[in-house]
Order: structure tokens, then sequence, then C-alpha cells
């Protein structure tokens, strides 16, 4: 049988065989040998686990579920996160630039749906108290965003100095010889 699904392509339709396994297992008590399929195929499909249990996903989608009734909006935000990603250089980047990468993108994305959520209170009847709170949460909010910009930030440079230094040094190396 042969099956596709990499992490360059977790879009792809997952067979109705995994998808039927993974019903299966999706209760309480699952049948082992179902577990022990699905195991199976998380191995031999190492992109499959992003497409179900991606907990930055999972996030995401928590983030925007208030949202949902709004498919412009839902769908817009999604696209948004994807043209972001890649616009940091996503697909290019090492596996732990592209963690960062989804940090930063979730960061924004939190940060970007408190400011809805302040702009909100700041406008409608709520009282000083809820007020605060948003501003608060947004501070925060621009905080981590900020944080995780940093962290991206500093680890490429240090990749870009790895880089320059190996360059340097076989320089160095191949003019000795």
């Amino acid at each position: 049988m042969d099956i596709t699904i990499t992490e360059q392509d977790v879009t792809q339709a997952v067979p109705e065989e995994v998808r039927q396994v993974l019903d299966r297992c999706n209760r309480d008590d699952p049948d082992p040998e179902d577990v022990k399929a699905l195991k199976e195929y998380l191995r031999t499909y190492p992109g499959l686990w992003r497409r179900f249990g991606d907990m930055t996903e999972q996030v995401a989608y928590i983030v925007l579920k208030p949202f949902s009734n709004n498919s412009t909006f839902h769908e817009s935000m999604k696209q948004g996160r994807l043209e972001l990603r890649k616009e940091f250089g996503f697909d290019d980047s090492s596996p732990f630039e592209r963690m960062l990468i989804e940090h930063v993108v979730l960061c924004w994305l939190q940060m970007q749906i408190t400011s809805i959520l302040y702009s909100s209170s700041i406008n409608g009847d709520s009282s000083l108290k809820v007020k605060d709170y948003f501003c608060r949460r947004l501070s925060a909010a621009q905080r981590r965003f900020l944080r995780a910009c940093e962290t991206l930030t500093r680890i490429r440079r240090m990749v870009l100095k790895s880089i320059n230094t190996n360059n340097f040094e076989r320089r160095l190396i191949n003019d000795i010889k």
C-alpha cells in the first residue's frame, strides 16, 4: 500500500484506511490493535502527526474558535498565518527556526485577537475594570510577541555567525594548502 503523507504536504487527503483507524482510536477505550496500527502509521508517515496532533495548530484553532461563526475572518486569519510563515522564510528554515517562526506567528495571532478584544472594550460600555483587564492582556501579548521575534532574530544571528565562521575556517584551510 502506498500512502504519501509528508511534513511538506500535510494538507494532502488522508487515506480512508488511516482515517478509519484514527476514528476508532479517538475513543475513551480504543482497541489495542487499533492503537498499535495508529502508532505504526505515525512512525511510517512522519507528517501525519502534524495533521492531527500539532499543538501549534490546536492553539491556533482555540484562539480563532470564538470567531468561527465569521467564515471570512476565520479563513482570512488562517491564510494570514500561512502567509506570515512564508514571509518569515518557514520553508527554507531549520526545524528549530520553524518552531520559532510558528511561535512568532502564533504570538502575532494572539496579539491581534487581544487587540480586537481591547478595542471592543474601549469602544463599548465596558467598566473601567474590564478595560484595564484587556489593556493588561494586550500589553502581555505584545511582550510575548516581541520576545518571540527577538528569540528568532537571535537564533538566526547565531546560525549566520556559525555559517560565516565555517566559511572562514574553510578558506583558511584552503589558503594553508
